[in-house]
């Protein structure tokens, strides 16, 4: 645990210093901010790589075999020399002195024990400082998360798009996280409150906020590291550079944007989880706005990071094991008992009465018993007698009890067990060569026809074949009710190979021939490829056999003819692989020929295409579609459904990237049902526009009933986005007003103006118009300020002057402080005016 905590913060430190010296004044900040979160990754999984010994800067120290042999040796002999009882007298000297030396080596021992002991201790509480520094950062992870989820459920918010603002009532910087934005709309100017609204959307929209969270869990792991929290400032830095950079190049005037910058910082740091606005930074972001921008050859840098990346892998990563050749081989106790079923799980054993019998010094293994022969000693008088090496080839001999003499060559297919089992009308066999000592090891399955096996009930050990064109399958071994076993080999077809050298293909091996026999490729399918003028290899017809192209090929074919390609074998691989049907690629010809091809209709079946959605299409009647739009309105799960009733309705002009749309933003059929039985002709765009901002038939049927009818798209849209509802409608119409426009009811929600301020007022015995309700909301006047003032029985409390002594900070403490200076006046204006003169 501690290496990796260790090499991940030296990767940490590295990764942030080389993006403070190369990259961190660059203008590239979608690219910067990609760096620092795939160096955090890399970071985080590098460590667990482990590499090659040749491509390491370690010093791999290794014991010889000699070595180990002589320590075995040194072992042994100490075992061996025990002293008999006539030579215990004359020992008894030596182990006199032994004794002492004995001694000193025991307190040594002791005291290294100790040491070892305070070590551990200390690293023990290492550990605990570090899981309870953890802890520590893990609780104030909450409580930032806790805060923010308090602020979203317990202050008012409306929705706007696919984004949540929540209404701040205090004096807070605004702030987003998630798809929640935190503004307090009174607070700013409708300007100001719409720039900062679209830079928190920004931040919104490219999800700035899993950087940050990334950033905040390697912070909370690796607390103690320095530049784990400088790693952070930086991501957190860079979100800001990619935002600022999204307002300018979208038409926002840049000491404009600046200005608003500086009204709304604030010196305290705001939570890590959010995006803000602090005051600290500004300066940073302002100087970044006005700098050059980068320009392409400075791209350069970032290629540096690999050369760093691979010094790191090289220095710090660990080795792959690599096992050794001359390892002392293993010994077989003969002291054991194993029952059959034990000896058949054993890839090493093979199952009685097959004794099996490894030249060129392997062990002989025999499974009862399971005695263990070291062949070495024959091998070194072969070696003395001159014998050529080169003539004693690895085989295997199988003997059983009826059947004797049985080679298997490995130079070919390697034999191995089998196990069986009948369904059915099917014998389903299980092959499996796994076997220590040999390369290319595999399994595999496969079921045959129960009719071409023959005895299968017979006590006896019987040799199951099995022919196809490529070769023939030997099952040697037995069934017991429907369980069978036994050992399994392969005959390649010689006349088969020889019919592949007619094609061309003289480098077929008896594997591939095996890959042939199980996927049952036959002759015919070759001469298929070869009358089509296909380049195909040995390993071409291996590939097409294992996914079915044998089977398929005719069918396969007819699309190749429709999209007038030359086949290959690759792309007949993929369209199997991706079970391309005929039927549905007729389908998406007959919509657009012109667009069709082998990779069309391949991306159409990945994604699903159905001939529903095509024949909608169809019916539909679209000016133009490309089968690209077909695979689009797939992936975004256009309801085919959709298509016939829009053209019902009368929209009978829509694009297919219309219909994307409607999917992508959650237009429903009931919405445009309804604005057509109001006879409001909004266009697909429309729709589309106001679905963003959650509008839907209830809302058109809501501001209806509220007394807003035959509203435009755009007038719904701007109700949408500021948060009018057909409930505070109502709420307006009971209080009286009942001549007001949708714009008003805008105002209204842009500036804060809600019903209980309205009801506050009147029952103060005011009645304000719309204008004077929104422009006191303006100025901040409150329910308690009127009040306030009335109390001390002033005289001329008009709207008018209620605004007048708010912007000159005239008040009821204001009036008191006057008062108690003798100042007895009786109407309010005359308090505004020694205000404004300073008395």
């Amino acid at each position: 645990m501690l290496p990796y905590i260790l090499h991940v913060s030296v990767l940490l430190a590295t990764f942030f210093l080389f993006y403070k010296v190369f990259l961190e004044r660059e203008t590239f900040y979608q690219l910067n901010r990609f760096f620092l979160v795939i160096s955090l990754v890399i970071s985080v999984t590098l460590p667990f790589v482990s590499i090659p010994a040749s491509y390491s800067f370690h010093t791999v120290h290794e014991r010889t075999d000699e070595g180990a042999t002589a320590l075995l040796e040194n072992e042994a002999e100490t075992t061996a020399s025990i002293p008999s009882s006539t030579d215990l007298s004359k020992n008894n000297s030596k182990q006199e002195e032994s004794a002492a030396i004995d001694s000193k080596e025991s307190k040594s021992m002791i005291e290294r024990i100790r040491g070892s002991l305070l070590q551990n201790s200390w690293i023990k509480w290492l550990k605990w400082i570090y899981l309870g520094g953890i802890g520590i950062f893990s609780i104030n992870f909450f409580i930032q998360f806790f805060l923010i989820l308090i602020k979203r459920y317990r202050l008012e918010s409306f929705k706007d798009g696919i984004y949540r603002i929540i209404e701040l009532r205090k004096e807070e910087a605004p702030f987003s996280f998630l798809n929640w934005i935190f503004i307090n709309p009174a607070a700013y100017d409708p300007d100001t409150f719409d720039q900062i609204l679209h830079h928190e959307k920004i931040h919104v929209a490219q999800a700035h906020f899993a950087d940050k969270l990334m950033a905040e869990l390697m912070v909370i792991v690796f607390w103690f590291n320095p530049f784990s929290w400088l790693y952070r400032n930086s991501i957190s830095n860079n979100l800001e550079y990619i935002t600022d950079d999204s307002m300018l190049s979208h038409g926002t005037e840049k000491q404009q944007y600046q200005m608003n910058l500086l009204k709304i910082s604030v010196p305290q740091h705001a939570l890590d989880l959010t995006t803000n606005y602090n005051e600290s930074f500004l300066t940073k972001r302002i100087k970044m706005m006005n700098s050059r921008k980068s320009s392409a050859k400075s791209s350069w840098k970032y290629l540096l990071i690999f050369p760093v990346i691979a010094l790191s892998i090289a220095s710090l990563n660990g080795l792959q094991a690599t096992p050794s050749n001359n390892a002392p081989e293993k010994r077989v106790h003969t002291d054991q008992n194993f029952t059959q079923s034990e000896v058949m799980a054993s890839p090493d054993v093979q199952a009685e009465p097959v004794e099996i019998q490894l030249q060129d010094a392997q062990p002989q293994v025999v499974t009862n018993g399971l005695e263990h022969k070291d062949k070495n000693k024959n091998k070194d008088k072969d070696n003395e007698k001159g014998k050529d090496k080169s003539k004693d080839k690895s085989k295997l001999k199988s003997k059983t009890k009826l059947k004797q003499n049985f080679q298997w060559d490995y130079d070919k297919i390697t034999p191995g067990h089998w196990q069986g089992k009948i369904r059915d009308n099917e014998v389903c066999v299980y092959l499996n060569n796994s076997r220590r000592g040999f390369n290319n090891n595999w399994t595999i399955q496969e079921c045959f026809p129960k009719s071409l096996f023959a005895d299968l009930n017979s006590a006896s050990m019987t040799d199951f074949k099995v022919s196809r064109e490529a070769g023939t399958l030997i099952l040697s071994g037995r069934f017991e009710g429907n369980n069978g076993e036994g050992m399994f080999e392969f005959e390649p077809n010689a006349s088969f190979k020889k019919s592949l050298a007619n094609f061309g293909i003289t480098n077929a091996t008896d594997e591939d021939l095996f890959q042939i026999f199980m996927n049952d490729t036959g002759m015919d399918f070759v001469q298929k490829l070869s009358d089509d003028k296909m380049d195909f290899g040995i390993k071409d017809i291996v590939t097409l056999g294992i996914h079915g192209v044998d089977d398929r090929y005719d069918e396969l074919r007819e699309v190749f003819e429709l999209s007038n390609e030359t086949m290959s074998a690759k792309k007949l691989t993929t369209m199997a692989i991706h079970g391309v049907r005929l039927d549905l690629a007729k389908s998406l010809y007959a919509i657009n020929s012109s667009d069709f091809s082998v990779q069309r209709i391949v991306e159409a079946h990945i994604h699903g295409v159905s001939n529903k959605l095509l024949k909608a299409i169809q019916a539909y009647g679209f000016s133009s579609v490309s089968l690209r739009n077909v695979i689009d309105m797939t992936i975004h799960g256009v309801n085919p459904d959709h298509i016939y009733k829009m053209k019902k309705l009368g929209y009978t002009d829509m694009q297919p990237k219309h219909f994307v749309e409607f999917a992508i933003h959650g237009v429903q059929i009931p919405f445009v049902q309804k604005a057509v039985e109001n006879n409001l002709n909004y266009s697909p765009k429309d729709f589309i526009n106001m679905s963003i901002h959650g509008g839907d038939s209830q809302f058109i049927d809501g501001m209806s009933q509220a007394g807003f009818s035959n509203l435009s798209a755009k007038e719904i849209e701007s109700a949408l986005i500021h948060g009018v509802t057909p409930s505070f409608a109502k709420e307006l119409r009971a209080a009286g007003y009942n001549d007001l426009e949708i714009r008003d009811l805008v105002n209204f929600k842009i500036h804060g103006v809600s019903t209980s301020f309205i009801q506050g007022l009147k029952d103060l015995g005011f009645d304000y118009s719309p204008k004077e309700l929104i422009d006191s909301a303006i100025h901040g006047i409150s329910v308690n300020y009127v009040k306030d003032l009335q109390a001390l029985n002033l005289q001329g409390i008009t709207p008018k002057s209620l605004i007048n002594a708010k912007i000159h900070g005239v008040s009821a403490k204001f009036v008191k402080k006057a008062q108690s200076k003798g100042y007895n006046l009786t109407e309010l204006k005359e308090y505004i005016k020694i205000k404004i003169h300073g008395i």
